[in-house]
This record gives C-alpha cells, structure tokens and sequence, in this order.
C-alpha cells in the first residue's frame, strides 16, 4: 500500500478527505446536496409514520413542521443542509417555488364548482380588485413609515410581494383537513378562488413598482406596465390558459370515450399539466402562474375531470411532499442574522411592528368594509373569518426573489444603477422583511386551526357542565340557536 501523505476523513459532521493515489476512502465522500436528500427523507417518512397523530390530535400542518425541521437541520444550526453551497440559490429558489405554486394554483382551479368563476363573478371580482388594492396601499405605507431606508416605491415593492393570499398554506386549512369541513361551502370555495387567482394577479402590483423604479423616464415605465404586464403577461396568461383548458377537456372527453385512460392517469395529469403550463408560460413570457390556474378552471369547468379522479382513490401525496420539501428549504434560508440589522436599520422591534399591523389592517377592514357589495359573504362572522384567512407564503418567497434578481446590475441600465443606492438597499432588506412577514403568517395562521378547533371543544364541555348542573335541561339536548329561539318564542306565545 502506497504511503499517504495526508488523510482526514469526516463523516456526518467530520470532512472525508484522500491523497491522489489512495482512492479506497473516495465512496465516503459526502456531498452537500447528498445531505439534504437524507435529512428530508427521513423527516418525510417519520412524518409518514406518525401523520395521523401530527395532524388530527396535535393538529400541526406541514408548514410549521417543515419550516421548524429546515431551521434545525439549516446552515445556523446543524449545518446539513445549505442552499447557499448549491450554486445559485436565488434561481434554485424561484424554480422550486415556480412548481409548487403551479401545481397548487391548478388544484385550486379543478377544486372549484361547476362553472364557478360564471355563478360568483361578482364576488370573486372584489377580491381580486378592491381587496387587493387596499391591502398593496396599506401595507405599502406601513413599509415607507416603519423602515427608513426604504423609499415610498420600495415600500409599495415590499407590499406587491406580500399583496397575494397563499394557495399552499389555503390548501392547508381550507382542503379537506379538520377545519376545512367547519367552512360553509361558499366561503370556502370563495377563499381557494381568491388564493388560486391573485397569486397571478399580484404580478402587476410588483412590477408597478420595479417598472417605476428600472425604466426611465417615467412615462416609458408606464408604458410598458400597461403593455407588457398588464395586457401581454396577465391578460394574454389569462386567454391561453382558458384555451388551453378547453382544448385538454375536448381532448379528455374524446380519449375516454376512446377508453384509452386508465383511472390512475388523471393523478398523473394533475401534476404534468400544471408543469407543461409552467413551461409554456415562461417560453412566451406570460404569467404562468395565471395560465396554470384558468388551464385548471377550464378543465374542470364541468366537472369531467373531477368526476373520473374519483373512480379510484389515491391520497393527495402531491401536495403533503410538496409542502413538506419546500417548507423545510424555507427553514434552512431564513436569513435569521438580517432580523436586527443595524447598518440597514432594520431592527427586530419594527419587523414585529409591521407584520402586526399586515395581520390586523391589510386586509380585514377591506373585506368588513366591502361586506355588502360581496354576496357569498352572508354574516359579518364569515366577513372576519375571510378577512383574517390572508396567509402569506409560497408565493411572497417568489415574489422576492423575482425581485431581488431584478434589481441587480445586470438586469438595470449602468446609469440607472449608479445613479443612487436605492436599488443596492432594497436588495438587500427585501428578503429579511418579506421573510418575517412569512414565518409570522406560518405561525399565526398555522396555529389557528387548533386554536379554533380545541376552541370549539372547550365551548362544548362548558356548555355540557351547565347542563350537568342544571337538572330542569334534560342532559341529551345539545343548545342551538334555533332550540333557544323556539323556546323564547313559546313563552312569548299565550298558552
């Protein structure tokens, strides 16, 4: 055996090095990405193994659960997973969100009614309009008071990327789960229409502000919002998913009466087209996020779709493996070192200040406000509830990072760049105040299906002690509205 002039070897936290000529140790070599593969496989599969107990009796979704296990195993912990040492992360970021978002949108579109977007135009187009824009403004002059560094197109920058309503934490408390089955039908159909649809419909409110802050003179700004975002990526994203979606539905209608599709196929086809969509949208420069969900809308317009998905049962480990994965990358790039950044004047105290104020004002005086002109909305109980429902997530990750990778030298005119530090700064804070905001929405609105859930369990067994304790109620009636009414009613009747 040749003599080694050196050797260091590391396994699972020690490095595994070898000289040239002895190669036996080279099979232990470990690679960074080799790492996150075991990390995420065996969270995956304990999460598999105890699923049941996590999610009906603790009630903890994959979001909070993924994003704790990110931070755990992330590059200010355990250092086993890393993305930074993947290469470049703002693009590895933006493509995983990319599919998650489009396979989420999809579902979304195929979930809805028959003919949904034709029986509830009016209320699904106040959500997408007034609610928006309220929300983009107020969260835009909460950004410009509270961070000095951030100029008033900054802020309205920062508040286009947290202006959508997140389809992938919707997902995970409107679908099927324990909470889901609690909301009326029209509320939640509305919610997954709205979280569907404006993740694409933010796209304007973040490039209103980048167009106003990389294309000089102003005018020219203007109008290329109208042309290119406005009319080509949203309006034209729009038409070829509705074309689409109708041309896949002929097409599925004339292969099943071929009988050439199996049942197992259309789980098969809720993953492929929202990737065929994804890739077609980013080839002719559309917004692909609006393209997959009306590709969805139209698809299941009547319901045939839907309808041969149900012949045969597969859970939906799309979306649990999905969530998941990317929630546990969010933990690991949560830049935890920029939360109380002095030189940029970012300071823990204003990002909780901030995020308090999005929760309360970015969109629940909007929906209170806009109750009446809503007509699924019927309560002011379910107007708080669809005001509160606005969790922050996938989609606020990608919209920065689309940002971010806008406001660098190469894609900014020299003169435009050097002309002032604006484009430097909000490089730089972007991220750390969108991803605040993300991680307080994925504990906020995680936590609230227990909260709400084992609020409604204490009510019960309050109420089931007055009873024990008042021996004229007999201890099998339940108290409803409608029993106390109809007693109030009988003693206000004469006898």
């Amino acid at each position: 055996m040749p003599e080694l002039e050196s050797q260091t070897f590391f396994f699972f936290g020690a490095h595994v090095a070898s000289t040239n000529n002895y190669m036996g140790w080279k099979q232990l070599e470990i690679d960074k990405a080799h790492l996150a593969y075991i990390v995420t496989g065996i969270f995956i599969t304990i999460f598999c193994y105890t699923s049941s107990i996590i999610r009906e009796r603790l009630l903890i979704g994959e979001a909070t659960l993924g994003s704790i296990v990110g931070l755990i195993f992330g590059p200010h912990a355990a250092n086993l997973i890393n993305p930074k040492s993947w290469g470049n992360m703002e693009y590895v970021t933006i493509e995983i969100c990319r599919i998650v978002i489009n396979v989420r949108v999809f579902a979304s579109g195929v979930e809805l009614p028959v003919a949904y977007f034709q029986n509830h135009f009016r209320s699904i187009f106040i959500m997408l309009s007034m609610i928006m824009i309220f929300g983009w403004l107020v969260s835009a002059g909460f950004a410009y008071a509270l961070f000095p560094k951030v100029t008033f197109l900054g802020s309205l920058l920062i508040a286009g990327c947290i202006t959508s309503t997140d389809p992938v934490l919707s997902a995970l408390i409107v679908g099927e789960g324990p909470i889901g089955r609690r909301i009326p039908q029209k509320i939640r159909a509305l919610l997954i229409a709205e979280s569907g649809c404006n993740d694409g419909m933010a796209v304007p409110f973040l490039y209103f502000a980048l167009k106003l802050l990389t294309v000089k003179p102003s005018k020219d700004a203007g109008r290329d919002w109208v042309l290119l975002i406005v009319l080509y990526e949203c309006t034209l994203g729009i038409f070829v998913g509705c074309v689409l979606g109708v041309l896949l539905d002929k097409l599925l209608k004339w292969f099943q009466k071929l009988k050439f599709i199996d049942a197992n196929s259309y789980y098969s086809l809720s993953f492929a087209i929202p990737l065929m969509c994804s890739g077609i949208g980013t080839i002719i420069g559309v917004d692909d996020l609006l393209l997959s969900f009306f590709t969805g809308v139209m698809l299941a317009w009547d319901n045939a779709f839907v309808d041969n998905m149900s012949e045969c049962y597969v859970p939906p480990f799309i979306d649990q493996t999905f969530n998941l994965l990317f929630f546990t990358y969010f933990g690991s790039i949560i830049p935890w070192e920029k939360f109380n950044w002095i030189q940029m004047e970012l300071s823990v105290w204003r990002l909780i200040v901030f995020t308090i104020l999005i929760f309360f004002f970015r969109r629940i005086p909007a929906v209170l406000m806009c109750k009446p002109l809503i007509p699924d909305i019927d309560t002011w109980k379910d107007a708080l509830f669809v005001g509160h429902f606005g969790p922050i997530g996938v989609c606020a990750v990608y919209m920065s990072f689309v940002a971010k990778s806008m406001l660098t030298p190469n894609e900014i005119e020299d003169s435009v760049y050097k002309s002032t530090e604006e484009f430097y700064i909000l490089h730089e804070v972007l991220w750390p105040i969108v991803c605040f905001v993300i991680l307080s929405s994925i504990i906020v609105h995680g936590f609230s299906v227990p909260i709400l859930i084992y609020g409604e369990k204490l009510k019960n067994l309050l109420i089931r002690r007055h009873k024990a304790n008042n021996p004229t109620i007999p201890m099998h009636e339940m108290p409803t509205k409608s029993s106390k009414s109809t007693s109030k009613s009988k003693e206000k009747s004469p006898s």
